[in-house]
């Protein structure tokens, strides 16, 4: 693995803690900016790497939509 993918998986790794913190109410936005830093690495670096970041990105996605039902699902059982 070269030097510039390593940088883009550790840019990527504080970039989905960043998003998660600044973005907890809204899946849709943090599909929108995923995407885009997926295309910009796949025109900059590789294209199988921009592969994996979406791939990572949406099992992210798919975790927080999951926990945000059973939240909701808890909280509607008590009241």
């Amino acid at each position: 693995m070269s030097f510039f993918a390593l940088q883009a998986v550790l840019t990527f790794l504080w970039f989905l803690s960043f998003v998660n913190k600044l973005y907890k109410k809204s899946l849709s936005t943090f599909i929108i900016i995923n995407v885009i830093f997926a295309a910009v690495i796949a025109v900059r670096i590789n294209e199988a790497l921009a592969h994996f970041i979406l791939i990572i990105g949406m099992i992210f996605i798919y975790h927080r939509a999951a926990f945000k039902r059973e939240n909701e699902r808890l909280f509607t059982w008590r009241h």
